[in-house]
């Protein structure tokens, strides 16, 4: 295992989860949620996580210089996390499967993830993001080799708001209103409409809806 590896926190993972059977519907995005949420099991995919840990650091670097994608939410939830790539992979009461059904078949599979405060604590109204925490999410970004021009997507409306500031965007470009999507847990939204309205919004920013 590389040293490389030493790198990530326990908040960093990539957008990649178990996948539904061959010839599921797919076609619409609440046949994505239903396909995604019946295949989805906890943690990181073994296959996918064997495959990191037989990277070098060459391999590394080349896979971060390749970052397109960075998917931010706001921290992690009191379950914490179950060892390295395990953040936004938890029960499945932590309804990660509904993120991977928005960003399923598009660039976005795959990208970067991590949280923007590391503040343990499921209740979001509790959590109080700082522009320390931006400007140590922008450092982090830069060590792990991640060019400045991959497109940050917001995953919670707080996210959008202290990647908006004037002081963080001269650390990298953000626009709050168009690089956000609705919180996969949907706890204070409508579902359907809200993963419509994400997968909208991803489609744009990947460049699928041109």
């Amino acid at each position: 295992m590389s040293d490389f590896i030493k790198r990530f926190n326990q908040e960093d993972s990539f957008a990649i989860w178990p996948t539904p059977p061959a010839g599921t519907d797919l076609t619409t995005q609440v046949a994505r949620n239903a396909a995604f949420k019946a295949a989805y099991q906890p943690g990181y995919p073994a296959a996918e996580l064997a495959a990191l840990d037989a990277l070098n650091t060459t391999e590394w670097q080349a896979k971060m210089a390749a970052v397109r994608y960075v998917l931010v939410g706001l921290n992690p939830g009191n379950a914490g996390t179950a060892g390295h790539f395990s953040n936004f992979h938890g029960a499945a009461k932590s309804n990660d499967a509904n993120l991977a059904a928005v960003v399923s078949g598009t660039p976005v599979w795959g990208a970067f993830m991590t949280d923007l405060s590391q503040t343990q604590e499921s209740d979001s109204s509790k959590v109080r993001v700082t522009p320390a925490d931006v400007a140590a999410l922008y450092r982090h970004l830069d060590a792990l080799g991640i060019p400045q021009d991959a497109v940050v997507i917001a995953l919670h409306s707080s996210v959008a708001k202290a990647l908006g500031t004037a002081a963080a965007q001269a650390l990298r470009p953000f626009d709050a209103a168009t690089q956000v999507i609705p919180h996969y847990s949907y706890l204070y939204h409508n579902p359907i409409t809200s993963s419509q309205k994400a997968r909208r919004t991803i489609e744009a920013l990947s460049g699928m809806a041109d």
